[in-house]
């Protein structure tokens, strides 16, 4: 089952020394779907302008709420991988500024997310489904009404009425709300010309992140054939073949980019020749200036050589779930560079497994992060195995794992692994000082919930701050370096042990989505840092970082750096 994350960079002291976490709690929300009904809050991100983006979601008929939000059940949908839910906007101190839920939605269990827009805005990407035992009436995906009042419909007008195939939605929410567009990601769902083959999920939307221009970017797969509107089309999947009857478990990773207006512009898909099993790319996307960074789960099916949106990548033909990762030129939608982990295993631990929450770039380096049960190795050397074990057991599982990836080589900076073995399910969320990596994530097995702190050049843990307990599973977080709050979003019962403050939070007898706010007062990137100078970049022997406090070893003319010598440290331009 895909999870998403949409993570963000927590900014830190760039130059202050190593201390414990300290995590104050501030306040904590429940999206309340009621007694016996799940909900999720799934991705939370700073919004341009102030506060925060939420999207939730819930099963089956519910009454929901969140401060003074009341929505009625109902009793149409029936089904429990039927979803409907909320995109919300929140002020810092956690409550609504404004909501929109639609009157039903045929979303897809987990796939919700969400970026913000330079316009104050968010876009919004799901998978639904027309289905006509929802009470929608067919071919509609959903109903739903801006904060404006308008009413928008959203059809599949074109779908087969023997199959309930699932449809990529796009959605653009102003800054107050205000439905401003949508567009549609239509996968034919029939694999021969006799459209006697058919499959339900011929197309999925995994990823969605936005430029400084406006512009939107998805990632995802398809299996057969993909429509991206305004006559954007991508040829028929290579990997989408028929077996045995029906729909190879495979298909083609596709990158679409819209413009601010939701037009379809562009897209780039995989076409590799060789029948590699590429379900679940692309599943991680993040923009730092002009560049698109990305990331996918591939499994090698063959010895063929692998391509990844025409790059050579490098992974293995006999053990699964290599991941590989590509950068993007924003303007011309090309893809100039990519790199890949290729999966191995080891006589300790035989199987091999991984999963991709998300991506993130953070100064001079791409950070993945995810979970790992196996190894990896790049150009033939070994860069990670796990190490967790089950106490119980004393086998090794699926571990918290985090990949520095240098932005400018693409080659593995470091691996950071969690040495604890975690169940099928983990999320991070990772920021960089100078010398510092923290990542999110959470033991299956304690149920706990822990921000947790690695030296950036060794590996080693150094701090494992517990937040709060009873957790089923992390879903993200992001920090906001204005504020100094950092969000984090988790799926659980009721929460035990809040760092800080403490909080009443209430006991459910089914899974509710909570979102809890921590002060990180010491977290700041430009903390005692208020000089701006001009510096000479021959200048003998200083240390120089990112303004996200990555340490940069030839700093560009031009360049705004941070700059370390003797016991002055300044921001300046490189001249």
């Amino acid at each position: 089952m895909k999870k998403q994350l949409l993570a963000a960079s927590l900014i830190l002291s760039t130059l202050g020394a190593s201390a414990a976490i300290d995590a104050r709690w501030q306040w904590t929300r429940t999206l309340n779907a009621g007694a016996a009904v799940m909900s999720n809050v799934g991705a939370v991100v700073p919004a341009n302008g102030g506060g925060y983006f939420i999207s939730g979601d819930f099963s089956k008929s519910a009454e929901v709420a969140w401060d003074d939000l009341s929505v009625a059940p109902s009793e149409a949908m029936t089904f429990a991988y039927q979803k409907n839910f909320m995109i919300a906007r929140l002020n810092s101190d956690g409550s609504l500024k404004w909501h929109v839920v639609p009157e039903l939605a045929n979303a897809a269990n987990n796939s919700i997310s969400i970026a913000s827009t330079p316009d104050g805005g968010v876009v919004m990407a799901c998978n639904a489904t027309c289905n006509g035992k929802s009470g929608l009436g067919w071919p509609v995906l959903m109903t739903l009404a801006g904060t404006d009042g308008n009413k928008v419909t959203v059809s599949y007008d074109d779908a087969p009425e023997d199959v309930s195939a699932y449809v990529g939605v796009i959605i653009k929410f102003s800054a107050d709300g205000v439905v401003e567009w949508h567009s549609l990601v239509k996968g034919d769902p029939y694999a021969d010309d006799d459209k006697t083959v058919s499959d339900t999920n011929p197309v999925a939307v995994n990823g969605i992140a936005a430029d400084s221009e406006g512009n939107i970017f998805i990632g995802g797969y398809y299996k057969t054939t993909v429509d991206f509107g305004n006559g954007v089309t991508a040829p028929k999947a290579l990997n989408g073949n028929v077996a045995n009857g029906k729909v190879a478990d495979n298909g083609d990773a596709f990158i679409a980019c819209y413009d601010a207006a939701g037009n379809a512009v562009k897209v780039l898909v995989n076409g590799g020749d060789a029948p590699y099993a590429a379900k679940e790319s692309v599943s991680g996307l993040a923009v730092s200036g002009d560049r698109l960074y990305c990331a996918a789960i591939v499994n090698g099916l063959d010895g063929a050589a692998y391509s990844f949106m025409g790059r050579d990548a490098d992974i293995s033909a006999t053990v699964p779930a290599n991941i590989v990762y590509g950068v993007i030129d924003c303007k011309t939608m090309e893809c100039v560079g990519a790199g890949a982990l290729k999966a191995v295993v080891s006589e300790e631990v035989t199987t091999h497994n991984a999963q991709i929450q998300g991506v993130e770039v953070a100064g001079s380096n791409l950070y993945i992060c995810g979970s790992l049960q196996g190894g990896f190795e790049q150009n033939g050397r070994l860069v990670a195995m796990s190490t967790g074990l089950y106490p119980a057991t004393g086998k090794y599982g699926l571990e918290n794992m985090t990949v520095a990836v240098s932005a400018e080589s693409l080659e593995v900076a470091n691996v950071y692994l969690g040495g604890k073995a975690i169940g099928a399910d983990t999320y991070a969320i990772e920021c960089a000082s100078a010398n510092r990596l923290y990542t999110y994530g959470y033991l299956m097995g304690e149920a706990t919930a822990s921000l947790r702190e690695y030296d950036l050049t060794t590996g080693e843990l150094l701090d494992d701050n517990v937040l709060y307990g009873n957790v089923s599973s992390v879903k993200g977080a992001c920090f906001n370096n204005e504020t100094k709050q950092f969000l984090a979003t988790c799926y659980a019962k009721g929460l035990t042990g809040i760092a800080g403050d403490g909080a009443d939070t209430q006991t459910f007898t089914a899974f509710h989505g909570f979102l809890t706010s921590f002060s990180l007062p010491g977290l700041d990137a430009t903390s005692g840092l208020t000089r701006v100078a001009t510096a000479d970049a021959g200048l003998s022997q200083p240390e120089y970082f990112s303004l996200q406090g990555i340490r940069i070893a030839n700093p560009a003319p031009g360049q705004i750096v941070i700059r370390r010598q003797g016991g002055v440290a300044e921001k300046l331009v490189v001249r």
